[in-house]
């Protein structure tokens, strides 16, 4: 039987609850790699077989082949991550969408070249609230950044509709710097931060709807 390969291999990992006989055990120690995913079919096997993330008490992370999900990794160090929060949005429209379209090559990913920019992507629930993050591996390419912000603006656009309407939504778009109060207020759908703090060229924006 033929398959469909990815263009990516993706390494699926989740989170264990943390122990709480355990006072020494570390983030790392709750994390479990579950599968890595080549090919479609792998794909749609793992989403039949996982619960459904809007039932989710966990974090669920897809990252690109050798690329653990943490900022000590060297392909994270230098990067950034997209922040979008989900309070008011349908999370499994939303989850399917970005999922879709980054394991799925979306042509607008690839042809402008974000797919090579993604390193990950994962979604979170904690304290009542859903958090997804898209985590990229350069935080100087401003013009890719928001590009790919943008990218998401529209996922987010479209996501308290139906899965199957592709009509545009129309977005307006804001982006600027962060400032602290701002990140206090959170009035914006999704920030980007960078994580390399000490490079000039790295900036912190923020983008609304």
């Amino acid at each position: 039987m033929s398959s469909n390969p990815l263009q990516y291999t993706w390494s699926f990992f989740f989170n264990l609850p943390p122990n709480l006989n355990d006072p020494a055990e570390s983030w790392e120690d709750q994390l479990v790699k579950v599968a890595d995913i080549k090919t479609l079919e792998q794909f749609w096997g793992l989403q039949n077989s996982i619960p459904n993330v809007k039932d989710i008490k966990t974090e669920y992370m897809f990252f690109k082949e050798n690329i653990q999900p943490k900022w000590e990794d060297p392909q994270n160090e230098k990067g950034g991550r997209f922040v979008i929060h989900l309070n008011d949005i349908n999370i499994e429209n939303f989850w399917n969408r970005l999922l879709f379209s980054i394991l799925g090559n979306d042509k607008y990913l690839v042809d402008n070249g974000l797919s090579e920019l993604i390193n990950g992507f994962y979604i979170s629930y904690k304290r009542k609230l859903f958090k997804a993050q898209v985590w990229i591996k350069d935080c100087t390419n401003t013009e890719k950044i928001q590009q790919l912000g943008e990218f998401l603006l529209q996922l987010l656009n479209k996501s308290n509709g139906s899965i199957e309407d592709e009509v545009e939504g129309k977005v307006v778009e804001v982006v600027k710097e962060v400032s602290s109060d701002e990140l206090e207020e959170r009035p914006y759908k999704i920030y980007f931060f960078s994580q390399d703090r000490k490079n000039p060229d790295c900036v912190n924006l923020s983008f609304k709807l």
